[in-house]
């Protein structure tokens, strides 16, 4: 009924920014401000593409904050970022990586985005250290 009436008044829809869902899921993750920028960049850099075009603007930044925890060695699991964006593990997975390969301000090593060696199964061992607690969460 919405896109009915849009259309037949001729409203021009703009697609919904991902940026303004990463609060949200932040907040419950409690992430660092960097990975909050990291992720930032990333949905600006994609913003636009093709990449972006049809997709939920929810797993778009549910990707980015995943793929921006990964480029900073701050390895949330993929558990945890779906948990808080109330999306599937296969979007976040799905999208991250496309996320990683399409950007040129973010470097990271591919082999860290390869399938074989998903940082997911890493962030489930590091989640006990202290380091982590210091260098990927906000207190």
């Amino acid at each position: 009924t919405y896109m009915y009436l849009c259309r037949e008044l001729g409203l021009e829809l703009k697609p919904t920014d991902p940026i303004k869902y990463l609060p949200r899921i932040t907040n419950e993750l409690r992430t660092t401000q960097q990975t909050v920028k990291t992720a930032t960049t990333l949905l600006k850099e994609v913003k636009g593409t093709p990449f972006t075009s049809g997709r939920d603007p929810t797993v778009l930044a549910a990707s980015a904050l995943y793929a921006a925890s990964v480029a900073n060695g701050c390895l949330l699991t993929q558990n945890a970022v779906k948990e808080a964006a109330d999306v599937t593990e296969i979007s976040i997975r799905n999208n991250y990586k496309e996320i990683l390969k399409q950007t040129t301000q973010v470097n990271i090593d591919e082999e860290k985005i390869d399938n074989s060696n998903t940082p997911m199964d890493v962030a489930e061992e590091i989640t006990e250290d202290p380091q982590y607690a210091k260098n990927c969460i906000d207190n």
